[in-house]
């Protein structure tokens, strides 16, 4: 199952661990593309956080849930885990 982790979700999960989990593929990084900073900067929503802009606009588009605790997540149109 691909989910989308906030920050502060991944750093729960890795902590010291983080080049072997990528080294192994446990996890892949998901690049901020052209289409993502793009629809993060056309979002009408109230909320102004750049970083959960970003993380809705990968989420939307890549069909992916995001394993978020920010609260503010819920104005965007995305699926959310945890």
């Amino acid at each position: 199952m691909a989910v989308l982790l906030d920050t502060h979700a991944f750093l729960w999960w890795a902590t010291d661990e983080y080049d072997a989990l990528m080294e192994h593929h446990v996890f892949q990084r998901l690049a901020v593309s052209d289409r993502h900073a793009m629809l993060a900067g056309s979002f009408t929503y109230p909320h102004r956080d750049p970083f959960d802009r970003i993380f809705a606009a990968q989420s939307q588009p890549e069909n992916l849930p995001l394993a978020t605790r920010a609260p503010a997540i819920a104005e965007f149109d995305v699926d959310v885990i945890w």
